[in-house]
């Protein structure tokens, strides 16, 4: 870091940022920034307040993998973690929620990449673009949890649901497409 920004090569690295025992924030502008559009993100926050909030911008990476013991949120609308142009992959791993009723957090992996999601208490996403069920593996512990997915931006078809775990059958999910 230097000046608050941080510098990497454009390509072929995995930025990774652990917090053993606290959270990450990324703020309202990422220092993370959309330059590395090349390069693989994990971002880790253990611990009692083991959060990661994605912050008021988008980050772009080729795939994303995101862990924190807490739960995963983002600060106001629009896309935050964007591999669309890699079509990569997004995992999100949660001992808490992902997303929150009224702020989703919101993905772009592209028309091909897979969104993985694992969360104890919820999940709340959003998806850029167009986006299908065969591409995203869902598994939220606990009976009667709050399951909203959807589309930001385009149309979210729903013709797969073989990924989702079992755990998902007694969940209450809501659809959301950008036409409500």
């Amino acid at each position: 870091f230097v000046n608050n920004t941080f510098s990497a090569p454009a390509t072929g690295v995995t930025i990774q940022f652990i917090a053993a025992n606290g959270s990450i924030d990324l703020g309202a502008t990422s220092f993370l920034g959309t330059s590395h559009a090349g390069d693989d993100l994990r971002l880790e926050a253990h611990g009692a307040v083991g959060n990661i909030n994605l912050g008021g911008s988008v980050s772009t990476f080729a795939l994303a993998t995101l862990i924190a013991d807490g739960s995963v949120t983002q600060n106001g609308v629009g896309t935050r973690i964007d591999t669309s142009a890699a079509d990569g992959n997004i995992t999100i791993q949660s001992g808490g929620a992902i997303g929150a009723v009224g702020t989703p957090v919101v993905l772009d992996p592209g028309s091909l990449g897979k969104v993985n999601l694992t969360a104890a208490t919820g999940v709340n996403i959003l998806i850029n673009g167009s986006y299908a069920t065969d591409l995203l593996t869902l598994n939220v512990s606990g009976n009667g949890q709050e399951i909203g997915i959807g589309s930001a931006t385009g149309n979210f078809t729903v013709n797969d649901v073989s990924h989702f775990n079992a755990n998902t059958a007694n969940d209450n999910f809501t659809l959301n497409t950008p036409a409500g």
